[in-house]
């Protein structure tokens, strides 16, 4: 089963053979929501601890 679907005059369908330019494709995701989450937090953290490193050198 295909992992790539179109969307094509309001109807979803698994792509297979042409594409037609005005169709939107949609791919489906390997990670679960809770991986999604985890990235996400774990980027915020990171962007975090460097804004609060910048901010304390330029308090120095």
């Amino acid at each position: 089963m295909s992992n790539v679907y179109v969307v094509q005059n309001g109807k979803v369908e698994p792509a297979n053979g042409y594409i037609a330019k005005d169709t939107l494709l949609l791919f489906t995701s390997k990670k679960s929501i809770d991986d999604f989450i985890k990235q996400k937090h774990d980027t915020f953290k990171e962007n975090q601890a460097i804004i609060l490193k910048a901010i304390e050198e330029s308090k120095q």
